[in-house]
């Protein structure tokens, strides 16, 4: 690990090169001696040699994939493999992730069940991944409302179904009294006082949403693998003290503590 600390402090990375130069050893026994102590290793993706420390971090879900597929060629990335399935990220149960309205990764059949249960309501939700735009429309335009969207969850003539479309497009509901013109037309002006009783009501509605999504048992476990696998993909790095008592060039006057040279070897890292 000395030559790949002074191969950090003077390159910033490590360099194959540089280190077989210190270690008076060849380029593939000094990348076959770092591979093999876990210390560093070759990105498949891009062919640049990592450390341990930004290799094992990141999408390391996707890097395990990769490393995995190569192990049927080439043997060598099974110690990627073995060091990558230690650094996954825990798997997440519902309670321990959000599931806020608007949330793109939310199926759209989701929140049609949670209107069509919620508020009496059957409607139609889709999105627009790209723009993360989402619409809700009743399944029938003459279907009758229903008492628990427009007065349980609804108030002043916003229904809890609109609020449900704001939300999820993270808009906060307006609720508009029509005035007088002046000149024999109606122009709409804020009320103040009922839009807060409705952006109220719109909080309650977000957070039973919440609730619900926890509650329901096969809502709950369609929701969970899914946020696992497309976002709880990644972890960060953990860096590790350098060999040397003193960095390179640094007052010999003060010892640092394991955990500052941690702290050092990030900071040296990242400004790279």
């Amino acid at each position: 690990p000395d030559a790949l600390d002074v191969s950090f402090n003077f390159r910033g990375r490590p360099d194959i090169d540089y280190i077989a130069q210190l270690t008076k050893k060849t380029t593939d026994a000094v990348a076959e001696e770092l591979e093999a102590s876990g210390l560093a290793f070759q990105d498949p993706s891009t062919g640049f040699w990592l450390d341990r420390a930004e290799y094992l971090s990141g999408r390391v879900k996707d890097k395990l994939t990769k490393a995995k597929e190569l192990t049927e060629t080439e043997p060598r990335y099974l110690k990627h493999v073995e060091e990558l399935e230690k650094v996954q990220p825990r798997y997440l149960a519902i309670g321990e992730f959000a599931t806020r309205l608007g949330a793109s990764w939310i199926p759209p059949d989701i929140i049609e069940r949670f209107i069509r249960e919620t508020f009496d309501k059957p409607v139609r939700v889709t999105v627009v991944p790209e723009t993360a735009t989402w619409s809700v429309s009743p399944v029938d335009r003459l279907a009758q409302p229903s008492e628990a969207d427009t007065t349980v969850w609804g108030v002043h003539g916003v229904s809890g179904t609109t609020m449900v479309a704001h939300s999820l497009n993270l808009q906060r509901v307006d609720v508009k009294d029509p005035v007088p013109d002046g000149s024999g037309g109606v122009r709409y002006e804020l009320n103040k006082g009922k839009t807060m009783e409705a952006r109220s009501k719109q909080g309650r509605i977000e957070r039973e949403f919440q609730r619900w999504v926890r509650n329901v048992p096969e809502v709950a476990a369609e929701l969970e693998p899914i946020y696992n696998q497309e976002l709880n993909i990644s972890t960060l790095p953990q860096y590790r003290a350098p060999s040397w008592t003193f960095y390179p060039g640094a007052s010999t006057d003060i010892t640092l503590r394991p955990d500052q040279k941690v702290a050092v070897s990030r900071g040296l890292k990242n400004s790279v």
